[in-house]
C-alpha cells in the first residue's frame, strides 16, 4: 500500500487532488489514509426503511399547497426552467470539494431524465412562483421498493417542516401503490437532506466515507 500510494502521489503533472473512499468501520484503511494527509470531506449514508415506520415518525399535517408532479413541471416551460435551475444550483452547492462540470440546463435535463425518476410520483412545490421544495422518487426492480434521491428546499423559506410534509405526502402515495420500503442515499455535504432525514439517526449508522488530499503545488 505504501509503495502504491507513494507512486500515485508522485504523479502531480495532471492531478490537483486525490480522493479515497472506504466504509466508516474500516479502521485500518482510515488510519493509513490519514497518515497520507487525506482529510474526511463527505460521509454518504445508504439505508433502507419501511414506509410504515417512516410515516409514523413524520409530521402528518396536511401540506395545504398544491403539489405538482414532475411530469406536469417538465411539460411547463417556465416551471421546468425554474426547477432545473434550482436542481443544478443545489447539486453544485453540495459538491464544492469535488466540483461537477459546468453543464447547461439542457444538459441537466438530460442528466435528470437519464436518472429515470418516476414522473408521476416525484413532486415539486411552488410558492409565489418559485421552487419551494422538491423530492424525486425512483422505481426499483421490486414493485414493493422505491428509492428517494434528489431533494431540495428554497433558500428563502428554509422550512424543513415543509419538506418533511412533502415527504409524508409522497410516502402515503407510495403506500397506496403497494410500496413497502424505500432506500435513501444522503451525503453529509447536503444539509437539507441531513435535516430532512434527521429522525433516522443516520450519524449512528455505517457510512461510505470520502477523503481528499489537495495538491498544493498546482
Amino acid at each position: 500500500m505504501d509503495k502504491l500510494f507513494d507512486s500515485i502521489l508522485k504523479n502531480t503533472s495532471s492531478q490537483d487532488k486525490w480522493i479515497y473512499s472506504c466504509y466508516s468501520n474500516e479502521k485500518v484503511n482510515i488510519d493509513f489514509i490519514e497518515e497520507k494527509e487525506f482529510q474526511l470531506f463527505r460521509k454518504t449514508f445508504e439505508e433502507i426503511f419501511e414506509v410504515e415506520w417512516m410515516l409514523q415518525h413524520l409530521d402528518s399535517k396536511p401540506l395545504g399547497i398544491t403539489v405538482d408532479t414532475l411530469k406536469k413541471v417538465m411539460s411547463n416551460k417556465d416551471k421546468k426552467h425554474l426547477f432545473l435551475a434550482k436542481m443544478k444550483a443545489d447539486y453544485e452547492l453540495t459538491h464544492m470539494n469535488n466540483p461537477v462540470e459546468k453543464f447547461t440546463l439542457k444538459d441537466w435535463e438530460g442528466i435528470l431524465k437519464n436518472d429515470f425518476p418516476d414522473e408521476r410520483l416525484s413532486s415539486v412545490l411552488f410558492i409565489n412562483g418559485e421552487v419551494a421544495a422538491y423530492i424525486m422518487l425512483h422505481r426499483s426492480n421490486k414493485t414493493s421498493h422505491y428509492e428517494i434521491s434528489w431533494v431540495g428546499l428554497d433558500e428563502t423559506y428554509q422550512d424543513i417542516h415543509l419538506l418533511k410534509q412533502l415527504l409524508f405526502y409522497q410516502l402515503r402515495g407510495l403506500q397506496k401503490n403497494g410500496v413497502q420500503t424505500v432506500g435513501i442515499e444522503v451525503d453529509s455535504t447536503n444539509p437539507v437532506a441531513m435535516d430532512l432525514f434527521d429522525f433516522l439517526d443516520l450519524n449512528d449508522k455505517r457510512s461510505w466515507d470520502s477523503y481528499i488530499r489537495v495538491n498544493d503545488n498546482n
